[in-house]
């Protein structure tokens, strides 16, 4: 599963007030601890872990080790802790809404350009153009055409 970096940081943001469901001891990543994190996913989507320091193995190994088996996607490792999301099956669970592409993920030429000749924006302040033709937050006098500056 493939995470944008604003889904990631909007899925962070959520996993900051989480405590941690699932623990990892000193007997590492069993399938008792698979089978609870994928219960614990598809019941909340996010899930925090936390790494005992007992259990052997660094926290970032934990994370991807245990992604595998649940299909999830790690979201954050930090400390001994980490987040993991899945989008779950289940419909009697609230789901997470995550951030989808905008206009401006394509580069801004193509998108600046398609606007430019529908007539509709600034190139030089990527904004809209008022009903006059001039753009906002530009010296007065100066306006942009399809064919350029004025």
């Amino acid at each position: 599963m493939e995470l944008t970096g604003r889904q990631i940081r909007q899925l962070r943001s959520l996993a900051n007030r989480l405590e941690a469901t699932v623990g990892i001891g000193k007997a590492g990543i069993t399938d008792a601890v698979v089978h609870q994190m994928d219960n614990a996913l598809e019941a909340h989507e996010l899930v925090k872990c936390s790494v005992q320091g007992s259990a052997g193995m660094d926290t970032r190994e934990a994370a991807i080790a245990l992604s595998r088996p649940t299909h999830s996607a790690v979201v954050q490792v930090i400390g001994h802790r980490f987040v993991l999301y899945r989008e779950t099956h289940r419909d009697d669970v609230e789901k997470i809404q995550l951030v989808k592409y905008s206009l401006l993920r394509q580069p801004i030429a193509q998108s600046a350009r398609f606007q430019m000749e529908a007539g509709r924006l600034c190139i030089r302040e990527h904004r809209k153009m008022e009903p006059s033709g001039q753009c906002a937050r530009q010296p007065s006098g100066t306006t942009w055409t399809p064919s350029g500056r004025v």
